[in-house]
């Protein structure tokens, strides 16, 4: 008898123990999948077991002898609705060797659980809103993932689509081999944008927190009209944002400011530590912190993760103009790529490239409807 013909299914209110057997199984999927990276026990434990989600998730386990096959959170989200006014489901930790029928078993009750609480919609993979991890990258993979990237293992979408879900939105990530040619190209963005009345400054480190929340205070203006869009507290904010600090270049994060002076628009980008920590293979020994450091002197990409610009100043080229400062500072730093990441397909972002940007990887957020 194959092990799943075996099946044991749990379900239960995560845990601390739960999300410590979710990291673990997902560590080993990590290290026989060279594109997978490995989780932080401490971000998946937090996110896991946000007070929002208390006692409207469960997590759900098929397993032989301890050895997990899959698993999946099912979520009950708390403000977002589906257009007939019901609860939004969310499915999200989603992790699963290749055995199809634990994928289907697994992802089956979730719906079922989500169904029964009310929710006719059902999105996925979306660990909780979109502040944290979700959609499935589909490649390519011809270069290796960016730091926070998306990852997982290729046949992950198939086990999804198989049991009713649809494609509901793509994403997309640019690569920028050519620094000069889009600093030349966005230089009249930023021109327009000085003439209006608009000045850049970079992001100040000896004022860390008062600068962290003016980047929240522009965030949930700037954002709360995207999809699937949910508010976070500044508390949950800063557990998102505090480790950065560690990877950050101040003169990679800008501000626009107004003719007031007032921050209207942020612009946060990092260099790309990927590389360096996939040399880490999730370990934290002093091998494993040499490698990292190795990979570190090397870093060639800074990852333009996140803009935003108040929507009464969008239409005088501050976006264009907080880009152009990124890109100065990146080239300025010995930089030679720039990664745009995880743009929504038909955002206006994505023209922020001065068209110069080739397709570096494609991603996928699902959608099932229960009768």
């Amino acid at each position: 008898m194959s092990q799943s013909d075996q099946p044991l299914l749990i379900a239960c209110q995560p845990t601390l123990a739960t999300a410590t057997q979710l990291v673990n199984f997902q560590f080993r999927l990590a290290a026989t999948h060279a594109r997978v990276s490995y989780p932080q026990h401490s971000a998946v434990t937090h996110s896991l077991l946000r007070t929002k989600f208390h006692e409207q998730q469960q997590f759900i386990a098929r397993n032989v002898k301890a050895t997990w096959l899959a698993h999946v959170v099912a979520r009950v989200s708390p403000t977002l609705k589906h257009t007939d006014g019901s609860p939004l489901g969310m499915l999200g930790f989603f992790a699963a060797t290749p055995d199809t029928a634990a994928a289907q078993t697994v992802l089956n009750a979730g719906c079922q659980w989500l169904q029964h609480r009310g929710c006719r919609q059902i999105i996925g993979p979306i660990d909780g809103d979109t502040w944290h991890s979700y959609r499935f990258n589909n490649g390519p993979h011809d270069q290796p993932p960016f730091l926070g990237e998306p990852t997982n293992p290729a046949y992950y979408p198939l086990l999804w689509t198989e049991v009713g879900f649809s494609v509901v939105d793509r994403y997309h990530s640019k690569c920028l081999a050519d620094l000069d040619s889009v600093i030349s190209q966005t230089q009249s963005g930023y021109d327009r944008a000085l003439a209006a009345g608009y000045t850049f400054r970079p992001f100040s480190l000896a004022h860390f927190e008062r600068e962290l929340q003016t980047i929240y205070r522009l965030s949930i203006v700037t954002f709360r009209d995207n999809f699937l869009y949910d508010e976070i507290s500044y508390q949950e904010f800063t557990g998102l944002y505090r480790d950065a600090k560690r990877w950050m270049q101040p003169d990679l994060v800008w501000f626009a400011l107004d003719a007031s002076e007032q921050e209207i628009g942020f612009l946060f980008c990092i260099p790309d530590f990927g590389p360096a920590v996939a040399a880490l293979h999730g370990g934290k020994h002093g091998w494993a912190k040499f490698r990292f450091w190795w990979q570190a002197r090397k870093l060639t990409a800074v990852n333009f993760k996140s803009i935003g610009v108040l929507p009464e100043h969008r239409q005088a080229a501050v976006a264009a103009g907080m880009m152009h400062c990124g890109y100065v500072a990146s080239r300025a730093r010995g930089y030679s790529r720039a990664n745009l990441c995880l743009i929504r397909d038909g955002n206006p972002s994505t023209r922020l490239d001065g068209g110069d940007g080739q397709i570096l990887r494609r991603y996928e957020l699902y959608s099932r409807l229960m009768e």
